[in-house]
């Protein structure tokens, strides 16, 4: 059984970036394929469930990031997808008036 340490697997994907003097966006992409790949193989849901994408109808944002994260969740269940994708919220503060903006 072949395994990689988290650090080795960093190191060869640099190697393969420096002898094929790739670009930084086209290592993200590699990256992002072979996540892709990986999450694809590892996804515990077989058999995805259609759901209806719903519109917000003015409801507060932190509800609607929980239900499209749930709906997420419903159709990629893997290793990958608790490890490397998450849902974030953010929001800006300015100086100039100090009241968040969106």
């Amino acid at each position: 059984m072949a395994f990689f340490l988290p650090l080795t697997l960093g190191n060869q994907c640099l190697r393969y970036v420096f002898m094929y003097d790739m670009l930084a966006h086209c290592f993200q992409e590699m990256l992002a394929f072979l996540l892709d790949g990986l999450h694809e193989d590892l996804n515990k849901v077989k058999r995805k469930p259609y759901i209806e994408a719903k519109d917000s109808d003015g409801r507060p944002d932190d509800e609607v990031a929980e239900e499209k994260w749930k709906y997420h969740k419903a159709r990629n269940d893997s290793v990958i997808v608790d490890v490397f994708q998450v849902s974030i919220s953010y929001s800006l503060y300015y100086l100039s008036n100090k009241y968040p903006r969106l």
